[in-house]
């Protein structure tokens, strides 16, 4: 990895920008044709309408209301990037 390098991601709802170091042991080659799929997926934007999206193909948000068990799966995800 060349220093400096990073990955810039922002919380849409916050704003707030988390950076995090570039490792180029996970960089894989995808073909053009794959790419141009994932990127044809339209997602919305509005949150009903992603709801209601999701729905459609029998899936649905995940939603953590207990604190305890919500900030240990934010700690689960975070030691796993």
């Amino acid at each position: 990895m060349e220093a400096g390098e990073v990955i810039s991601l922002v919380n849409t709802e916050t704003r707030e920008r988390i950076l995090y170091p570039r490792d180029h042991a996970y960089d894989v080659d995808v073909e053009e044709e794959t790419a141009s799929l994932f990127h044809a997926i339209e997602v919305p934007a509005d949150d009903a309408d992603f709801d209601t999206a999701l729905r459609k193909v029998g899936q649905c948000r995940l939603t953590v209301s207990n604190p305890v068990l919500k900030a240990r799966l934010v700690s689960a995800l975070e030691t796993k990037i």
